[in-house]
């Protein structure tokens, strides 16, 4: 992933002088990116453990991961 990240940054400045004819970090790595992480499994996983409901029901269930996403939850994830 990092040198995903890396080709993306060095090809930024060439692209940002000259426009498109320079092609985005994207279109080199993205490829290598893809073959190295074919092998990462995202079909359905059950859980470790028992699954506890949350006090508070639904509103808490969706309120959880806005609180997380913009850094102001108060409950340990």
């Amino acid at each position: 992933m990092g040198s995903y990240k890396s080709e993306l940054a060095r090809s930024a400045e060439p692209r940002a002088a000259h426009g498109p004819a320079v092609p985005d970090g994207a279109a080199t790595a993205g490829p290598r990116l893809v073959r190295l992480l074919h092998h990462v499994t995202t079909a359905h996983q059950p859980t470790w453990g028992p699954a506890q409901p949350l006090s508070g029901g639904e509103e808490q269930w969706r309120r959880v991961p806005h609180e997380v996403a913009v850094g102001t939850n108060r409950f340990p994830v």
